[in-house]
């Protein structure tokens, strides 16, 4: 055998997962603080970066914002970028230029620290087979395929592929989970693959296993693909216990049990407790935060705005309520704010509760409160009042 080609597909987050906005690449989007989507996968496969292996990332509509952040993570060229925004010929013209026996093919949402070299194994074993992977028995979006017969396969379904807006989907759910014939056990550990609550708990698990052998292991291998400004400031009223702070937070307030994500700012006499607080988010003077993921802020602000106001609660730590509309990927007493909140000075939101991304603050005005497994979004048609 003489090699794999990687193909990773982004075509922004699965399906039915409240909180992200259409153009997304899950690929930037963060995970642990510092650390992207994309850093796993470059960790995984850092051992098989050097032997000629064939790797690509494959995107389909996804924004310039996203695009240049993922290419601003692959300053070192590796690997090359695909876009199917014109159709599948791309990718099926990449699939013909290369030489290697075997194809491995993953979605971007899969966030795992596996053995990459077991998959030479594993691809012996594909002869005309199309196999299915799993991790620790999970099924995943992971594949291997013979290269020719992988060319086969697209050439029969090309005129279908061809016919789509989401190509990438169809490929994955209409295609490969239609044709695959074995499925192998990868062992390994998985952190996300298509919930919203496994985003909280792969957090909340970071926290309970701060110090252990194996989180300082993964932390320490994905600090060695990427460079971290770690610098943060904690004032002196400030408190943090029991938490992770990445880069360039600020924090005036308190935070405990919690992680805080680049560029976050937590105000004075705020608690932040079991929460996720994303990228970029400025937390007003005494606010109250509790079991609670809070997107990234991604919108240019001139001056340092805040996007929880003061005075604002949000979330319970004793409570278990459901969110009513997305009961499967919000439950367990969390509430989530998707990206780009805008909450106002004074507000409460109850523990359950959605806000869809990109909610403006005179949205939220109209109603005193959001009450417990309640939803709003952006539209007008949506709400859950």
């Amino acid at each position: 055998m003489e090699n794999i080609s990687f193909y990773l597909f982004d075509n922004g987050p699965p399906k039915k997962i409240p909180g992200f906005k259409k153009g997304i690449s899950l690929l930037s989007f963060p995970f642990w603080g510092d650390y992207f989507f994309l850093d796993f996968t470059i960790l995984n496969w850092k051992s098989v970066r050097d032997d000629s292996s064939n790797l690509f990332i494959v995107l389909e509509g996804i924004n310039d914002r996203s695009l240049l952040a993922v290419s601003e993570r692959l300053n070192s060229g590796f690997p090359e970028l695909l876009r199917l925004d014109n159709g599948i010929e791309v990718f099926l013209d990449s699939l013909k230029r290369n030489h290697s026996d075997y194809v491995f093919l993953g979605t971007s949402s899969n966030v795992c620290i596996i053995d990459f070299n077991k998959l030479f194994d594993i691809a012996e074993k594909a002869n005309n087979n199309i196999i299915k992977l799993s991790i620790g028995s999970i099924p995943v979006d992971l594949y291997i395929a013979e290269r020719k017969e992988l060319v086969k396969l697209i050439m029969k379904n090309r005129r279908k592929l061809a016919g789509t807006d989401g190509i990438i989907d169809y490929l994955f759910d209409r295609i490969l989970l239609t044709d695959f014939t074995v499925m192998e056990n990868l062992e390994g550990t998985l952190f996300f693959r298509n919930n919203l609550m496994q985003i909280y708990r792969s957090n909340m698990w970071l926290i309970e296993n701060i110090g252990s052998v194996f989180s300082l292991e993964i932390q320490n291998k994905l600090n060695s693909i990427i460079n971290i400004n770690a610098e943060s400031f904690v004032s002196g009223d400030g408190f943090v216990r029991n938490s992770v702070l990445s880069s360039r937070v600020e924090i005036k307030g308190s935070a405990e049990n919690s992680i805080i994500f680049p560029g976050v700012r937590i105000g004075k006499n705020s608690r932040v407790i079991n929460s996720v607080l994303m990228s970029g988010n400025n937390i007003g003077d005494n606010s109250l935060i509790s079991n609670t993921i809070i997107f990234p802020s991604i919108n240019d602000h001139l001056l340092p705005e805040t996007t929880i106001g003061e005075g604002v609660t949000i979330g319970n730590e004793r409570s278990s309520v459901i969110n009513r509309r997305y009961p499967e990927q919000i439950n367990s007493g969390i509430t989530v704010l998707g990206f780009n909140p805008e909450i106002p000075d004074g507000y409460q939101v109850e523990a359950g509760c959605y806000i869809g991304p990109d909610v403006p603050f005179e949205k939220l005005r109209r109603h005193n409160k959001l009450t417990k497994g309640s939803s709003i979004f952006s539209g007008e048609n949506n709400d859950d009042f």
